[in-house]
């Protein structure tokens, strides 16, 4: 009957051994069977754990992006606050009003495009060079006939230089 059992040298009692072979391998057998079931129970409590603490960080994650959410909109409207703040401001009115003389102020251009009027030139712009006769000028462009069909109209903001071609 030892033989039987796969738990060998092992003995919980040399008398019961003696009087009960068989016995040996029933306790042996039945403690493998509680250990498999504690073991299993462990593993489903492990897995209960770890659904409530998913779910409780779920929850927080939540909680987390919710805040965020609300930082986030709180920091839009400050941002958005301080926007109008600077545009209504008497210093953005100040810059406005040197950014729009200097571009007014570009009249070297229409300067030298009347100097230019009807004549073949180049005209440079931050897109690249236009050929053709300056056929009008006017007070923020110049009209620039590059074949018979084709008229453009440079503002002097995008003109960089005009030379004769």
């Amino acid at each position: 009957m030892r033989n039987q059992c796969k738990e060998k040298g092992k003995s919980y009692s040399k008398e019961l051994d003696k009087r009960y072979p068989e016995l040996k391998c029933y306790i042996y057998w039945q403690r493998k069977q509680l250990e498999r079931a504690f073991e299993r129970e462990i593993r489903r409590e492990r897995q209960r754990l770890l659904w409530y603490f998913g779910r409780m960080l779920r929850y927080q994650t939540y909680d987390l992006e919710n805040r965020m959410y609300d930082l986030e909109n709180r920091l839009r409207k400050q941002a958005r606050r301080e926007l109008q703040n600077e545009l209504y401001s008497a210093r953005y009115a100040e810059w406005l009003k040197e950014v729009l003389q200097a571009e007014r102020g570009q009249g070297d251009f229409k300067e030298i495009a009347q100097r230019f009027l009807n004549e073949d030139v180049e005209v440079l712009t931050h897109a690249g060079a236009l050929y053709g006769t300056i056929t009008d000028v006017e007070d923020g462009y110049l009209v620039l006939r590059e074949t018979e069909s084709t008229i453009v109209i440079v503002p002097f903001g995008n003109v960089t230089s005009i030379r004769p071609q």
